[in-house]
């Protein structure tokens, strides 16, 4: 590992008596961007990353995908006092530092917590 990065090793897939694909390792970095069509299983891939390197990790996203959010970290065990999902109306100057920050929907953050959620995830460790 390097900088936070680690190596996540992906398996062969057994499907109705076939083997698919071939064994290998891929660099996990420690922050990124994930663009998928909705639908796609970002959200659970970031519930699932959680569950492999536990920190300290905030979510912030619009309101309303709050409760998603919180059923998918449930979902694969990603719960507990490490993690914690705000809505961006929410977010506050006397929120806490956090290991990593997942910004989901940054593009429908309010103009009036901008700044707030910009120095949010600028102490962060990790930005997803």
């Amino acid at each position: 590992e390097e900088q936070g990065e680690y190596m996540l090793q992906v398996k062969t897939i057994d499907f109705a008596g076939l083997v698919i694909g071939a064994p290998y390792s891929v660099c996990i970095p420690s922050s990124g961007l994930i663009g998928h069509p909705p639908g796609s299983g970002k959200t659970r891939a970031v519930a699932l990353l959680h569950t492999r390197r536990r920190a300290r990790t905030l979510v912030l996203c619009p309101g309303h995908h709050t409760g998603h959010w919180i059923q998918e970290l449930a979902t694969v065990g990603a719960t507990g006092p490490d993690v914690e999902v705000l809505g961006f109306e929410d977010v506050d100057q006397n929120i806490d530092t956090w290991e990593r920050v997942v910004v989901d929907e940054p593009q429908d953050i309010p103009w009036d917590v901008l700044s707030t959620v910009n120095g949010v995830a600028a102490a962060a460790k990790h930005v997803w």
